[in-house]
């Protein structure tokens, strides 16, 4: 996790050091601002952090971040702590963020009460973005979490269609059903779902116009190319591929390719723009991994090893299996990996 503390009287700063060691001991990586120009550096690093911890009066917190919000999916969870340590707010991000959990975990490192404000969970009702992001999941619409929530808090029922299996006992309000489960009110719905793509949550009666769109996170795409490839040459094919199998870009949660094109700025770039890893191997590790594949005699000369996407894909990827074999055009490669994945409920 990485995050920054502000804090701005002597008793704050205290507070705030201490704050800052006990997180780092954690595998944490905070940092506690310089005193002068903090307001600065805060924008400056705002969008690259997880957690922002404010030691002081709410409404500073309120007008620093204010001009630099964007959206309930993108921004950082960010917190505030009175300087005497006594409460813990999440006031920013408190599902998809983490910040409830997190406020919750602060307040009990410092002795402190956390105050949770959010609806769902002073009501004890099942929060479905936080559930969401527990299971490694992307929301593809987020307009939709309010619409589901205030179903769930009026007591009303909300049908889950899922192409996964699941384990454990779905909460009070949340009714599962499988993709190919012939249910006469889903029959709409299912026949328009993909395979392999996402979980679909939406309301029992107006089932279409009410669906929220969860997408497991799920894919590791291997990816060869010929040097000096652009952005959006590599992107052109990665999408052309995806639609060849009807999956969506949000269920990728990494890129993969040999150590040869480490440096590749196509690569790079795409990784960036979807906000995923770019993890590298070496033909060695490549060579090692087991399996059928797409051989190419070209490409063993290259690189030393007969396969980069196919290879790459699966060596990342976790218990998976190749959904796309090597899909080549203009000088691209791709292929894509889906892990083996269970939804789970506690």
């Amino acid at each position: 996790m990485k995050g920054i503390i502000l804090a701005f009287t002597d008793k704050g700063r205290n507070l705030a050091k201490e704050i800052e060691t006990a997180l780092n001991k954690s595998n944490s990586l905070v940092e506690l601002l310089p005193k002068e120009g903090q307001r600065k550096k805060l924008e400056e690093a705002f969008s690259k952090q997880d957690i922002i911890i404010f030691v002081g009066a709410a409404g500073i917190c309120s007008r620093f971040i204010a001009p630099l919000l964007r959206s309930k999916d993108e921004d950082p969870a960010v917190i505030v702590i009175d300087e005497l340590g006594r409460y813990v707010i999440p006031v920013l991000s408190g599902h998809i963020g983490g910040g409830n959990d997190f406020a919750v975990k602060l307040a009990e490192l410092i002795g402190a009460i956390p105050i949770i404000t959010t609806a769902t969970d002073i009501n004890g009702v099942f929060a479905i973005d936080t559930w969401a992001v527990a299971q490694n999941m992307k929301v593809a619409n987020i307009e939709k979490i309010k619409e589901v929530s205030a179903r769930l808090l009026k007591g009303e029922k909300i049908a889950i269609l899922s192409e996964y299996s699941w384990s454990g006992n779905p909460p009070t309000g949340i009714e599962m059903f499988h993709a190919n489960k012939e249910e006469p009110v889903l029959d709409d719905v299912a026949c328009r779902f993909r395979a392999g793509a996402y979980i679909s949550i939406h309301n029992t009666g107006d089932v279409w116009e009410h669906t929220l769109r969860l997408v497991p996170r799920i894919l590791t795409v291997g990816i060869g190319c010929r040097r000096g490839r652009t952005l959006d040459e590599i992107k052109a094919v990665l999408f052309e591929a995806l639609n060849s199998i009807q999956v969506d870009a949000l269920s990728i949660k990494q890129l993969a390719s040999i150590d040869l094109k480490k440096d590749e700025t196509g690569i790079i770039e795409l990784a960036k723009e979807l906000n995923v890893p770019f993890k590298i191997a070496t033909s060695r590790q490549l060579l090692d991994v087991e399996g059928d594949f797409t051989s190419s005699s070209f490409v063993q000369g290259v690189t030393g090893v007969d396969n980069v996407c196919e290879r790459s894909a699966i060596k990342f990827a976790q218990n998976g299996q190749l959904i796309l074999r090597k899909f080549a055009k203009n000088g691209v490669t791709i292929a894509i990996c889906q892990d083996e994945y269970n939804i789970e409920f506690n």
